[in-house]
């Protein structure tokens, strides 16, 4: 069911039935690490705010706009992850990584393993849950996306996950 917020008429992130038992139950099984874990769960929840919430909120104060795009658009959670030009050339980098090394028949053109991480292989479950992280971050602080911060938080994040998923990367980041 596609759900429309009242104040911006944007659509749900989500645009069909999900099961949400194994999105949730992959969530757990795809890392350790508590902050990425607390990240997902709130943007599953809906909880996760962005530039235009904070600015009705009052505590951004300059504008409700994206600052990574500059394109005039309200910086909203779809636009971050789903419209945004910034996001959408760095997810290419993503996807061409996880394409080139990890899973050569990787597609996902509306976003759905990005988002639910209910992807057959926990690698790339875990590079997708990094870079949700990662986006929010970059649009919260207004700093630019690059490769190397990314790579930078792969690398932090997978100190004390599960052996294989750190073996099963270690050589590519």
């Amino acid at each position: 069911a596609v759900v429309s917020t009242q104040s911006t008429g944007e659509t749900d992130l989500f645009l069909r039935d999900m099961d949400w038992g194994t999105i949730f139950t992959n969530l757990f099984q795809t890392t350790n690490n508590h902050r990425l874990i607390q990240h997902h769960y709130k943007l599953l929840y809906r909880i996760s705010t962005c530039r235009y919430m904070r600015f009705r909120m009052g505590i951004e104060k300059d504008s409700p706009y994206c600052s990574l795009c500059s394109s005039g658009h309200l910086e909203t959670i779809r636009h971050i992850y789903l419209e945004c030009s910034s996001t959408n050339i760095f997810l290419s980098l993503v996807n061409n990584f996880i394409t080139s090394y990890i899973d050569r028949s990787y597609y996902d053109p509306t976003r759905f393993f990005l988002i639910t991480l209910t992807h057959t292989d926990c690698r790339v479950n875990f590079l997708n849950s990094v870079c949700i992280w990662y986006l929010s971050r970059q649009f919260q602080t207004k700093d630019p996306l690059t490769w190397e911060k990314y790579k930078y938080y792969i690398k932090l994040y997978l100190i004390g996950e599960k052996a294989q998923l750190v073996n099963g990367l270690k050589n590519y980041v």
